[in-house]
């Protein structure tokens, strides 16, 4: 504030100038000298939230009133608004007047209505001051015949209306000095044929990209002799461009359209000196019959969208058009006979200095995505027509490939050929993802996947089958691997690949009902993450389940569903955050393998007494817990996350809830946070909570959450009882849900 403070008030008025008004005006409170700075500010802004109410809109237009009738600037610069859906034609030509009366110079307005169109005033359409004037959205131009707008220089119309086609042509010829004219008619057709006769014009700007439909009788007439600048970007007119034969003083032209007839275009820029040409088109209706002499031309490019236009037109009037000036030229190396189109650009300037090669953007992208449901593909030999295609001529290496295939196309008998290119490619991340609800044909990967892949970091498979191969398989530099409902040769298949990827960080496994493998083994030292799922549905005849050995990870999670066995090898010494889940009783699943887990996830079958064995065994060997969620679900569960400093096999039952000789040590010491999901207030459930909070030293939140089926008489009874229980920490609260 104090550099502020020793800046003079016409530099303050220029930095505020820049911020919204309500921003402006809250300055005032920050000294004496700021409390009317503020009025001068030659800049008005005024912004409503197109989410706002209508309550909110008409507190904003009150503000806006006493904002402008307090204003004292000689002079108003600039008026700009941004108005949502609530904005009305009264409320916009009250303000224009005020601006008006201040001799604003600047008018900026981009407003929404949900109901009617916007209309402006008849006073702006004869206001001498303005030089600035920028619209868009709602408003409709009805413009008299006595507009006069002497000063204005620049007109942005962006995506507006007009009346009818004669306002339009009223509008450009009230403006003698009209210098720069931005039209967006991407979402208006009005009027649809668009005169534009303006002698003083020097940049033009014209857009239209998204409005559907090709109506013959839209097109635009450009009649500008002084322009030296022009941007057309036109999707939508197919060819109903046309332009004045003379602009003698054209420097820069951005040209980039829907067109038949692109020779006619072509006469129009013999005096321009950078052209860019894009033109979509395929048909080339007429030739050239008298040469063309580009005499200034310095820079041209020509963008590989103007493919059959580059390719007839190059034959047609290749030795009717010169470029005598031309020293500047860039060309799209990708379409057909592009070297035939060189040679004649090459004949035609013979003063060029600089050739510029470019290659299609998309040879030179490092990830690639094909998915064969896309827009519902109709011809089934297309999509892979296309793949065949971009692969062979993609020139960049992929750094990324992801197939998203159905059995429904002939896509995935190509796979294989596809997966050995991407080989030779080098890609590093591939994904596979077959959607198999159409046909049980299974999708078989080539051997180039196991014995080519040196280089691949990270492999995502879903809905294949991998075949067995004689020599091992090879994955050097593999760091992430995906493999859901695969199927597998057999058991060691799964442990020679598993074997071969040396750095293996992370795994994913999500097996399927019959993948041929009921023993999925798991030893890989480097492995850090790793989950293990077996699906619901699959029939064994002997064991199902895991064996691991991966000392290094740091996270496990074990689902089974329903049922299943994990064996652990060896300790796990890094292990941070440990989950397992099973729907029926896993025997070998015991929680001595998880001892040096921060954070530990169980959910196990156990009976009703049971399971309080099991919480004070944890209670008791993690003398750190600090938070403890207990969750009620199909089966007793127990979710807790903790630091474990010893667990040992839980023995016997608990026939009942009894206080425990000793409170264990988290009890005292550590536990801040517990959360019971499913509280149902039984005697034990009763005994337990108030067992925590009586002995919980440390406790600051106990989050208690009924289940919604609950009678809301014996739900109002129970927690009344916990919410009289003692507690030992001072500073808990005790939150119901």
């Amino acid at each position: 504030m104090d550099m502020m403070s020793t800046l003079s008030d016409d530099l303050l008025l220029k930095i505020l100038s820049s911020l919204p008004t309500k921003d402006v005006v809250s300055t005032m409170l920050l000294s004496k000298r700021w409390k009317f700075l503020w009025t001068m500010v030659p800049t008005l802004y005024f912004q409503n939230d197109f989410e706002s109410s209508k309550d909110d809109y008409a507190k904003f237009r009150q503000h806006v009133y006493l904002f402008m009738v307090l204003h004292k600037s000689p002079v108003l610069e600039t008026l700009k608004l941004r108005l949502g859906w609530h904005s009305t034609t009264d409320d916009i030509t009250t303000w224009i007047k005020i601006a008006v009366a201040r001799r604003v110079r600047k008018l900026k307005i981009h407003c929404y209505s949900d109901d009617d169109d916007i209309f402006l005033p008849s006073c702006l359409y004869t206001y001498n001051n303005l030089e600035v004037l920028k619209l868009g959205n709602s408003i409709v131009l009805d413009v008299p015949e006595d507009v006069r707008l002497p000063s204005l220089k620049t007109l942005h119309l962006l995506c507006v209306e007009f009346r009818n086609e004669e306002s339009a042509r009223r509008l450009l010829s009230g403006c003698p000095l009209l210098e720069e004219f931005v039209l967006d008619k991407s979402e208006n057709v009005s009027p649809p044929c668009f005169y534009l006769e303006v002698p003083s014009l020097q940049r033009l700007s014209i857009l239209d990209k998204y409005r559907e439909g090709n109506d013959s009788d839209v097109k635009v007439v450009i009649k500008t002799p002084s322009l030296r600048y022009l941007n057309v970007v036109d999707k939508c007119d197919s060819g109903l461009l046309f332009l004045s034969e003379n602009m003698p003083d054209m420097v820069v032209a951005n040209v980039s359209v829907v067109y038949k007839n692109p020779e006619m275009l072509m006469t129009s820029f013999t005096s321009v000196k950078r052209l860019s040409l894009c033109l979509t088109t395929s048909v080339v209706s007429k030739t050239i019959k008298e040469p063309v002499y580009y005499c200034d031309l310095s820079s041209y490019y020509i963008c590989s969208c103007a493919h059959y236009f580059l390719v007839g037109f190059s034959v047609q009037i290749q030795h009717r058009v010169e470029f005598n000036q031309l020293v500047h030229l860039e060309l799209c190396a990708s379409v057909e006979k592009w070297c035939e189109l060189l040679n004649w650009m090459l004949e035609s300037s013979p003063k060029l200095k600089v050739l510029k090669l470019k290659k299609p953007l998309w040879k030179s992208v490092p990830k690639l995505v094909y998915d064969d449901s896309y827009q519902n593909i109709d011809d089934v030999g297309r999509f892979s027509r296309f793949v065949d295609r971009s692969l062979i001529l993609h020139e960049a290496p992929v750094e990324t490939l992801h197939f998203k295939l159905t059995q429904k196309s002939l896509a995935v008998n190509d796979i294989g050929v596809w997966i050995t290119i991407a080989v030779k490619c080098g890609v590093r991340d591939m994904s596979i993802e077959i959607d198999c609800s159409s046909s049980t044909t299974p999708v078989i990967l080539p051997r180039s996947l196991y014995t080519g892949s040196r280089i691949l970091v990270s492999l995502k498979l879903n809905s294949v089958t991998l075949k067995d191969v004689s020599s091992l398989p090879s994955f050097p530099a593999l760091k992430t691997l995906s493999l859901a409902s695969v199927k597998y040769p057999g058991e060691e298949f799964v442990r020679r690949l598993l074997s071969s990827c040396h750095v293996l960080e992370d795994l994913d496994v999500d097996q399927c009902v019959d993948d041929n493998v009921t023993i999925f083994t798991v030893k890989v030292p480097s492995l850090k993450s790793a989950s293990l799922y077996k699906s619901a549905g699959r029939s064994t005849e002997g064991e199902d389940g895991f064996v691991i050995d991966a000392p290094s990870l740091e996270y496990l999670g074990i689902f089974f569903d329903p049922v299943g066995f994990c064996v652990i090898e060896n300790d796990m010494p890094n292990l941070v955050t440990a989950a397992v889940s099973a729907a029926h009783s896993s025997p070998g699943v015991t929680l001595t393998s998880f001892t040096s887990a921060k954070r530990l996830f169980i959910c196990l079958p156990y009976s009703k007494t049971e399971w309080l064995n099991l919480l004070m065994r944890l209670l008791n060997d993690s003398p750190n817990l600090r938070f403890l969620k207990l969750q009620e679900g199909i089966f007793q569960s127990l979710l807790v996350m903790s630091n474990l400093s010893q667990c040992h096999k839980i023995e016997g039952t608990r026939p009942c809830w009894n206080d425990p000789s000793s409170v264990p040590e988290c009890l005292s010491s550590s536990l801040e946070t517990l959360e019971w999901v499913g509280y149902q207030g039984s005697k034990e459930e009763k005994e337990v909570a108030t067992f925590i909070l009586r002995t919980g030293s440390c406790l600051k939140e106990v989050t208690i959450i009924t289940p919604k089926s609950s009678d809301s008489d014996k739900k109002l009874e129970m927690l009344r009882e916990l919410s009289l229980s003692a507690r030992r920490s001072p500073t808990c609260q005790l939150v119901f849900d």
